[in-house]
């Protein structure tokens, strides 16, 4: 049985069978605006959680191509605080215009010592 922070990888197993069985936008919504907003969120509070972010992310990428997470994150509107458009999927900026707030004025890599966030600016 696999630890409780490596959930996310029966979580994408679970959105490749909703695909298969729903369709690409019930599988992107559950697991990018759903398991991986959690995840996110569990990874502000637990370093385990944190480190297996980018494997989280990579196995992302290998279910869902470029065009379909892009257009996922621009279609997107959140309830929460967090703005998923601004998370870099190795695919640069998505998000509409604040790039310069996550990235910083260079463009790459999020600011771990500010909190919150954390993760959220990390290229993967």
């Amino acid at each position: 049985m696999a630890e409780f922070h490596e959930i996310w990888i029966d979580q994408c197993e679970a959105a490749r069978d909703i695909r298969d069985a729903f369709g690409l936008q019930k599988a992107i919504g559950y697991l990018i605006g759903e398991k991986f907003l959690n995840f996110l969120q569990a990874a502000d509070q637990d370093p385990a959680f944190a480190d297996e972010l980018p494997r989280f992310v990579e196995e992302i990428k290998g279910i869902f191509d470029y065009e379909e997470i892009r257009a996922y994150l621009e279609s997107v509107r959140l309830r929460d605080a967090r703005d998923i458009r601004s998370i870099n999927f190795g695919m640069g900026c998505v998000g509409p215009g604040n790039c310069s707030a996550i990235y910083g004025p260079a463009g790459r890599g999020g600011d771990r010592s500010a909190g919150g966030d954390r993760a959220v600016g990390q290229q993967f």
